[in-house]
């Protein structure tokens, strides 16, 4: 489910991926990880190089019991960005950009 007002659309994105996005916004999404023992992280990268290297977000889970989270990075006009989930069982899920214009 996802909501959003007259100020933009949301487009589906996938994780893994390259984008860069033509106007100022939101990336917003869901991440899950699993109970697999070990740590388990996902990163979200975004600057103005392709590909982005800068590390905006290492979310880290720790395994046994499932962690969820729900995740909202905004993202410059022109910037790209990329959602990285890294080792261990972990599932990104509703992938979203919503652009403010």
């Amino acid at each position: 489910l996802v909501f959003f007002d007259e100020t933009g659309n949301a487009s589906a994105r996938s994780a893994n991926t390259v984008y860069q996005e033509s106007t100022d916004g939101w990336v917003i999404f869901e991440v899950t990880f699993g109970t697999s023992a070990g740590s388990k992280n996902l990163q979200f990268l975004t600057d103005g190089s392709n590909p982005p290297t800068t590390q905006l977000i290492n979310h880290t889970g720790n395994g046994g019991s499932p962690e969820y989270s729900h995740v909202c990075v905004p993202v410059k006009k022109n910037n790209y960005w990329k959602v990285v989930p890294g080792s261990g069982m972990v599932a990104i899920s509703n992938l979203y950009f919503i652009s403010l214009s």
